[in-house]
């Protein structure tokens, strides 16, 4: 179909822009963020000190940085090699969201998919700088791609290789554990329901990555978890929004007060393991203490992270890349991308509607990842680039939105005639 073809290179063009992009941003150093400088290069740098010998300096980056993207700059560094390895990781994201769709679908839906993760900016502008989301968001949908498509004719060794990425996705991003704990369970009760091994012996290797991985912290560290950055987050982005809300103060204020009790009880210079045992029960009281703001900082962060433009220096138009006057351009930038994130999240709702009536658990494993992956990034200080690595599967439910409201329109044009 012509439509197709259109839509085919309208996405070729937006990604030829988006690569050139990517390529002036890397030139003008702004693909690297903090996280890169701070946690994931010094990892990357002394990979065999921080993974193999613990050597007592790096014990702070063993707890915090899982190894797979360490690994990942280890071998593809930190400059245009890396950029170029990741414009190619977002076109193997677009092809597997393509053959996802039409196995769904149609070609002409998952040419409107593709065109959706395309242009969708959270993804767009997170891919744009060196950190794990795009890495993290590439191995889901491949994994989605073995569930959805079954490429290998054994339909139990599809299987087993969507649990063996699932369970690798942990040593990317720690926040895919509540994901595989949701996997785990709803994989128990498919294998009750339908009485098939396979989903049993699944339900054991989604976790064996996590398992591994928290054995050699407990080991190494002291406390049995992917990352002691779990118990940070419990404490600065659960408990002390949940403080802020209740107190009606700002965060930076609650954050304040209790960094200086923080040092009071364990010190400016704790170990790691005595970090992690204080964030984790602190966090927790604060959680009990104010349930409400607590609450109420999750409803905030549900807010930013389905709508929020992804406020960064990396933007569509710079001033520093392309030279021109940033202010205004910047109130349009927001106005773009916000009407652009609007209109796919008003697809996506009119293609729930639509999506569960395919392959069931197709449909519930999709919908699992997707809510295990938004819900705990929800909190006051989430911003939209939580939703990045779940964007092929957000713009697959959308396309399919865009299908079912062609499809109305036209039966209300062909009733009007």
């Amino acid at each position: 179909m012509k439509s197709t073809k259109y839509i085919l290179f309208l996405v070729y063009v937006i990604n030829f822009f988006r690569a050139v992009l990517a390529f002036k941003v890397s030139s003008v150093s702004q693909f690297e963020d903090h996280d890169l400088v701070n946690f994931y290069k010094p990892s990357a740098q002394n990979l065999y000190n921080v993974y193999v010998t613990n050597d007592p300096d790096f014990l702070f980056l063993s707890g915090l940085v899982t190894p797979l993207f360490p690994i990942f700059l280890k071998i593809f560094g930190y400059d245009l090699l890396a950029q170029f390895v990741y414009i190619m990781v977002f076109t193997l994201i677009l092809i597997l969201v393509y053959k996802i769709t039409i196995k769904l679908a149609s070609k002409k839906i998952a040419a409107i998919a593709i065109l959706l993760v395309s242009v969708e900016p959270s993804l767009f502008i997170s891919s744009l700088s060196l950190a794990p989301e795009l890495l993290f968001s590439f191995v889901l949908t491949l994994a989605l791609y073995f569930g959805v498509c079954k490429p290998i004719k054994n339909i139990e060794l599809n299987y087993l290789v969507l649990a063996i990425l699932l369970g690798i996705s942990v040593l990317i991003r720690p926040v895919a554990l509540i994901m595989v704990i949701c996997l785990v369970a709803f994989w128990i009760i498919t294998y009750y329901q339908t009485s098939q091994n396979i989903f049993l012996y699944i339900s054991m290797i989604v976790p064996v990555f996590a398992f591994i991985w928290s054995s050699r912290n407990l080991i190494v560290h002291g406390f049995f978890n992917i990352s002691w950055i779990s118990s940070n987050n419990i404490l600065w982005y659960e408990g002390v929004p949940a403080l802020s809300e209740a107190k009606d103060i700002s965060f930076e204020e609650a954050a304040k007060t209790e960094s200086t009790l923080r040092n009071l009880k364990i010190g400016a210079n704790p170990s790691v393991l005595e970090s992690y045992n204080y964030n984790s029960k602190r966090g927790l009281e604060l959680i009990f203490e104010y349930p409400i703001g607590w609450v109420q900082s999750h409803l905030m962060g549900i807010g930013k992270i389905l709508f929020g433009v992804y406020k960064s220096k990396h933007r569509i138009i710079d001033q520093e890349v392309f030279g021109v006057n940033d202010q205004v351009i910047q109130s349009i930038h927001f106005i773009i991308l916000g009407f652009i994130t609007l209109i796919i999240w008003m697809l996506f709702l009119n293609g729930v509607s639509q999506f569960h009536k395919l392959d069931i658990l197709n449909s519930r494993l999709s919908f699992l990842i997707l809510i295990a992956i938004l819900l705990p990034a929800t909190g006051q200080v989430a911003y939209a680039r939580f939703r990045s690595p779940v964007i092929p599967i957000i713009c697959i439910v959308a396309a399919i939105g865009t299908q079912n409201l062609l499809n109305k329109i036209y039966k209300v044009t062909k009733w009007k005639k």
